[in-house]
């Protein structure tokens, strides 16, 4: 069993290496999607076709996105 001062210690070590972890990720740079990829997907697929459904505008806007494609 580890002693009151390890396990404190062991407790800093994690939570120093976990906000060190989360620094990290905030400091990557942005990635850029690239709204060609959606116009690209292709409608028809080994002989399946999809066809084009409209979002709801509601659903639209809790969404926030940048594109969205929505098919059947």
């Amino acid at each position: 069993m580890l002693s009151r001062r390890s396990e404190s210690a062991l407790l800093i070590a994690v939570l120093a290496g976990v906000g060190a972890l989360s620094w990290s990720l905030l400091l990557r740079p942005v990635t850029d999607s690239d709204p060609t990829r959606f116009a690209a997907l292709p409608g028809t697929l080994n002989g399946w076709e999809s066809i084009e459904l409209e979002i709801d505008e509601s659903v639209s806007e809790m969404l926030a996105a940048d594109q969205n494609v929505q098919r059947a």
